[in-house]
């Protein structure tokens, strides 16, 4: 219709039309553009705000791992000092009881990382993280990648100190299982009446063995001072995750 007109107008040679009819061409194709651009921006604040609430929901479950986490190597560390000093303590290490039993156990106690960050790796992984418009937002997101993939390089470097220190212990000290145990309910410690040391006095007061137990309890603790650090940036990482929803 509008075509027709302009073709009219044009041979009626009536160039103030032709005019008016270009400038409204114009303007509905400048309408027509600003509404795709306002739809598309709309549909991309929208995919913004659904990957931020994953991430949002990703942080809260990885907090929770990592405080339990946390205290598990926190548990240890303090065992590991204790049963240093009970290594020391010629007297009380060659009564094997049953805090003898669950320091010597917790000895070798590393539990390795199961964080799962599927939605970070994700979200890097596809490119995605470009939907995110905040930069120091996705800085952030990229330093929780690090943070956890730093995590689990430093317990496989680790894990190996533990390793060589439970292997002394077992050979040296006469460790033996007496009876098999029901471990699907509970913790191995809630059965020790289970495990027997019968040379326990290799262990005490041996140098090589209390400087092996010295390191692990050193190594261990170094590990868990990763992990406290790792737990103030996923705090402030959440917290950006929250304002940017609240904004």
């Amino acid at each position: 219709m509008l075509l027709r007109r302009i073709t009219q107008h044009v041979k009626d040679q009536n160039w103030f039309a032709v005019g008016i009819d270009f400038l409204i061409v114009v303007i509905g194709v400048f309408i027509g553009l600003q509404v795709a651009n306002w739809n598309d921006a709309r549909l991309q604040k929208a995919d913004e705000r659904q990957l931020v609430q994953h991430l949002a929901d990703e942080a809260a479950e990885l907090i929770s791992s990592l405080s339990e986490y946390r205290t598990v190597h926190s548990d240890t560390v303090e065992a590991n000092f204790e049963f240093i000093k009970l290594l020391e303590d010629a007297d009380a290490c060659s009564e094997v009881n049953d805090a003898y039993k669950r320091l010597s156990l917790m000895a070798s106690d590393f539990p390795p990382p199961r964080f799962s960050v599927s939605t970070i790796d994700g979200l890097i992984g596809s490119g995605r993280s470009q939907l995110i418009a905040s930069a120091e937002l996705r800085d952030r997101i990229s330093e929780m990648a690090d943070e956890f993939d730093f995590i689990e390089k430093q317990w496989t470097r680790y894990v190996a100190v533990k390793q060589a220190l439970e292997l002394s212990l077992v050979s040296q000290s006469g460790f033996s299982v007496t009876k098999r145990g029901d471990l699907s309910h509970g913790s191995w410690d809630s059965n020790l009446d289970r495990f027997d040391f019968r040379t326990p006095e290799n262990l005490c007061g041996n140098p090589g063995f209390v400087g092996a137990m010295s390191n692990v309890a050193i190594t261990q603790e170094i590990y868990l001072n990763i992990l406290n650090q790792a737990a103030l940036k996923l705090e402030a990482y959440s917290e950006s995750l929250d304002q940017q929803i609240g904004g």
